[in-house]
């Protein structure tokens, strides 16, 4: 089977292009010589940005390629996700049509049936909605069996039982109230052995718990239940649900030619089941980047415009967010005394929650900051503030905070289990740490922080950092590490603090070998002249 047979037919094309729509995504096919085949969405931007190549395969040969190309910065592991989820559905359809055609050969004379299947396929192939894709199937059942009662049920992964999606001759009431657990009944057995069950008299079932079907409630004895299991070998037999009919239109007993029927019937609406489950992953995927592309813009935003300018001294800070959202935050208040009160705190977590927790922090600390109180005052009120949201989030937040006296050079600091700032003698080099006790915010809900203070000397540099740049790893996994990062202060403390930043983000970069940080990274350098 060739990928170009399958990219011949207009509704999956249209598939295609609606899922580069639908993902923000340019998608290009080449068949095994390299040819495109396909090609959606390349032309919509994203010039730059990293794309992703997936051989297609079909029977352990290659058949060809798919390629991505994002419209704007995607993760990598969401573009693989993304590129595993289109990749799958080609090679599904694949695997459908050649079952189509193997199908065809051995039924040569069966036109009507064959004529049916292919039908079924090329319906489903362009629907990626489970309830859709269950009225159609069972609607093509019928067509091709003929029954009175026929029902479709799609496993609820949540509950864990199989539900009614689709009936045809059962009251929609009890439809929607019917739920069966694997191994239950006939349709249970069916789904738990992913076997196919001609019934011809129901009354030799009854050792089937509960009592499978009652007496009398079907006009004839005759049942047949078929399991969906999708076949194709990279899904490995993955059971959907089950497809029920009883009652033949004619009132004879199903034949294993009905059975044989349904079966390839059933296969091909697993595949399409699974198709759905997969396109879901992927908007979910899609959903879940802008969220987050959102939320990191937001909190970006809430990080200082400027730097305040200290009388006799300089102050600069950075930020570089890795792709995920970070809890990392910095900020600056001046009070009406002209003391300089600075903060840099680190949420746990990498998530949506540990960015709206920051955002919360950053309300609690500016709060305790205009209140003219010394630094472990606003980290003793911080934790009062926050105790009850972290602890019931599972979160916790480290932080540094200082104050700084500009006509004295005194700086006041506390920290709550931050990574201890780097000082640096101007003159000599040497390098010291502002070291103090104090336990991370959101653990005890009442926590006492010790203050301590230093006087800081011409040209000396206090480097305040997160643990992304201490945990900043090498490609053969070496931390970039403190002991590193004060020497590279040391070396570099003749320049001004701006300066320094930007020395300190290219050393990562090179260190790191210019992959994307695990974590994000903050910096908060104070120099004074």
């Amino acid at each position: 089977m060739e990928l170009v047979t399958v990219l011949r037919q207009d509704s999956f094309r249209s598939a295609l292009a609606r899922l580069a729509e639908g993902s923000s995504v340019g998608i290009t096919l080449r068949d095994a010589e390299g040819h495109v085949l396909f090609s959606e969405g390349c032309d919509r931007g994203g010039e730059g940005r990293p794309g992703l190549s997936r051989p297609l395969e079909f029977l352990g040969k290659r058949v060809g390629s798919l390629e991505l190309h994002p419209w704007w910065q995607v993760q990598a592991e969401e573009l693989r996700a993304l590129a595993h989820a289109i990749g799958q559905i080609v090679e599904d359809r694949l695997y459908t049509e050649h079952e189509i055609a193997s199908l065809a050969a051995e039924l040569a004379g069966r036109y009507e049936e064959i004529h049916l299947l292919s039908r079924i396929t090329e319906t489903l192939g362009s629907v990626f909605d489970v309830q859709q894709v269950s009225k159609i199937a069972l609607e093509f059942a019928l067509k091709a069996v003929p029954a009175q009662r026929a029902s479709l049920l799609v496993v609820d992964e949540t509950e864990g039982t199989l539900r009614i999606v689709a009936q045809r001759g059962i009251p929609e009431e009890v439809a929607q109230q019917t739920r069966i657990r694997p191994g239950e009944g006939i349709c249970g057995w069916v789904f738990e052995k992913g076997e196919p069950l001609l019934v011809e008299d129901i009354s030799r079932l009854q050792h089937l718990r509960p009592a499978p079907v009652p007496q009398g409630r079907y006009a004839t004895n005759s049942f047949l239940s078929v399991p969906l299991v999708a076949t194709p070998l990279q899904i490995r037999g993955r059971k959907m649900g089950v497809l029920n009919l009883a009652d033949r239109v004619d009132g004879k007993p199903f034949t294993t030619s009905d059975l044989k029927t349904l079966t390839t019937i059933a296969s091909v609406t697993a595949i399409a089941l699974h198709n759905c489950h997969l396109v879901e992953q992927a908007k979910a995927a899609e959903r879940l980047r802008r969220e987050l592309e959102i939320a990191k813009n937001i909190q970006r935003s809430l990080l200082p415009k400027y730097w305040p300018e200290i009388p006799g001294g300089q102050l600069a800070g950075l930020y570089l967010p890795a792709q995920t959202i970070g809890g990392d935050y910095y900020d600056f208040y001046h009070d009406e005394t002209e003391l300089l009160s600075m903060v840099v705190a680190d949420v746990s977590g990498h998530d949506i929650g540990a960015a709206l927790l920051m955002i919360e922090a950053r309300s609690a600390i500016r709060s305790e900051m205009s209140r003219w109180r010394d630094p472990a005052e606003i980290l003793h009120g911080t934790n009062r503030a926050l105790y009850e949201d972290l602890e019931s989030g599972g979160l916790f937040i480290s932080a540094f905070c200082a104050r700084l006296d500009p006509s004295t050079w005194t700086l006041e600091y506390a920290n709550a289990g931050h990574c201890w700032p780097i000082w640096v003698d101007g003159r000599s080099g040497e390098v010291r740490r502002l070291d103090a006790e104090g336990m991370i915010i959101g653990i005890w809900p009442e926590v006492n922080f010790e203050k301590r203070e230093v006087q800081l000397q011409p040209q000396d540099i206090v480097l305040i950092f997160t643990d992304g740049v201490s945990e900043a790893k090498s490609p053969a996994g070496e931390p970039f590490g403190e002991e590193r990062l004060g020497t590279l202060v040391s070396t570099y403390r003749q320049e001004e603090p701006w300066r320094l930043t930007q020395i300190l983000r290219d050393a990562l970069r090179s260190f790191t070998g210019n992959a994307e940080f695990v974590d994000d990274i903050t910096v908060v350098v104070l120099k004074r002249l």
